[in-house]
């Protein structure tokens, strides 16, 4: 009878102990940034890790590929672990005092200079809500003039870089608004109050660090957890909440389930979710880093995208009932 090579073996065993190390080494608390990365690409890494296991299943590498079925298993539950299993149903005490409110939430991208695509993406998407990030001057202008009809109600906010602009408009009155820095940080964010059929609604518009380093993406991590005690610290649970922005990180992340812990915020459930960066991947394999998080007196009936309009971001909405 002919031996196998050994080489063959030592090939599978480490290929099998690289897709536990991508696995756990987020749980390690040791090369941190990389660590971090790997936990924002976890999507990715159980798509190949997947791959392999038919691989392995195919050449008939049964203990192997047996081995491999577990780690794609376990990043599963991970991934597939911060998003709602279900909808919660529609519960409103009184049902006649209801509304449905539509949210957008877009990066448009600093550079981007269709300002004609996204006036039109705003204006199709039919949103009572629109908070965008990365509104440069010019477009801030175009959109003013074409949506004021729509949007009469409209906020500008210039952060501490150029391109760091977010605009909330609103086709309802927004009714107080100011740009705070989250306490005990130095990252900015927008945050409105606005009457929706005399129902006051509280928006935050928020942009994240991008973690091109890992000073950024300590901060990024940071600054959510920071923004989750001050979200929590003045909750009125008479005032549904909306966050919406471009939070640079993925719902799995150990800071963003965090964030939604200690903020109480709901998110959208699994079989709605969407990528949305970047916008030249195809749908099922883009990042999920834009985000609508909300809680309160609000009941999601549907969450999607729109497109692109420019961006490498892809805009998202959020339809909501809400009761008075």
């Amino acid at each position: 009878m002919t031996k196998k090579k050994p080489i063959y073996h030592i090939f599978y065993i480490s290929v099998v102990f690289i897709a536990i190390a991508v696995t756990i080494l987020p749980f390690l608390g040791v090369f941190e940034y990389y660590a971090d990365f790997l936990e924002q690409a976890r999507f990715h890494v159980l798509i190949g890790i997947a791959l392999l296991f038919v691989v392995f299943l195919l050449l008939k590498r049964i203990f192997y590929a047996l081995l491999l079925f577990f780690v794609v298993i376990s990043n599963l539950f991970i991934v597939f672990g911060a998003y709602e299993l279900v909808n919660p149903p529609v519960v409103c005490e009184e049902p006649q005092k209801s509304g449905d409110l539509r949210v957008l939430g877009f990066n448009i991208f600093k550079i981007n200079k269709n300002y004609s695509d996204i006036v039109s993406v705003i204006r199709e998407s039919d949103a009572d809500i629109v908070v965008l990030q990365e509104a440069q001057y010019h477009l801030l202008q175009n959109a003013k003039n074409a949506l004021s009809v729509t949007y009469p109600f409209y906020y500008p906010n210039k952060g501490r870089i150029s391109h760091s602009m977010g605009i909330i408009l609103s086709k309802h009155p927004i009714t107080s608004v100011k740009t705070i820095e989250i306490p005990g940080t130095k990252k900015s964010i927008t945050e409105a109050y606005i009457s929706y059929n005399n129902q006051s609604i509280r928006v935050i518009n928020y942009h994240a660090k991008s973690p091109k380093s890992k000073e950024r993406m300590s901060a990024r991590n940071y600054d959510a957890l920071r923004l989750s005690e001050y979200i929590r610290r003045s909750a009125d649970e008479s005032v549904p909440f909306i966050i919406a922005g471009d939070f640079n990180n993925v719902p799995w992340h150990r800071t963003m389930k965090a964030f939604k812990k200690q903020a109480a915020l709901t998110y959208i459930p699994l079989y709605e979710a969407v990528g949305t960066w970047p916008e030249w991947l195809p749908p099922f394999i883009r990042v999920p880093i834009d985000h609508i998080y909300f809680n309160g007196r609000l009941f999601l009936l549907e969450y999607g995208a729109l497109p692109s309009a420019g961006s490498d971001h892809i805009p998202v909405y959020a339809d909501f009932k809400v009761c008075y």
